[in-house]
């Protein structure tokens, strides 16, 4: 299965890296690093039966003794202008 990688690189931030210099053809990288790429790469997106999408949970810590930062930071994250500065960067909405 992994007989034409050619390459492995230690994050996603250096295939993105590698790809925008033309060092490689192709790499596989989140979303938001192409958000963040400013149009310097084509994307290819992969086929929803294939693709892998990852998961950010959020919660408050029971007992945080920040207990009421934690809940107004995850109702902002959760809430409309949170999704929206989310979406900006590539985040997919719950």
């Amino acid at each position: 299965m992994l007989a034409n990688l050619k390459s492995e690189e230690a994050n996603v931030r250096a295939v993105l890296a590698k790809i925008q210099l033309g060092e490689a053809d192709a790499g596989v990288v989140y979303r938001t690093d192409i958000v963040a790429a400013g149009g310097d790469v084509r994307v290819i997106e992969i086929p929803a039966p294939y693709n892998v999408l990852a998961e950010y949970p959020i919660a408050v810590v029971k007992g945080s003794p920040n207990g009421v930062t934690a809940a107004a930071f995850t109702a902002f994250v959760r809430s409309k202008d949170g999704q929206a500065i989310l979406e900006k960067y590539g985040f997919a909405a719950p």
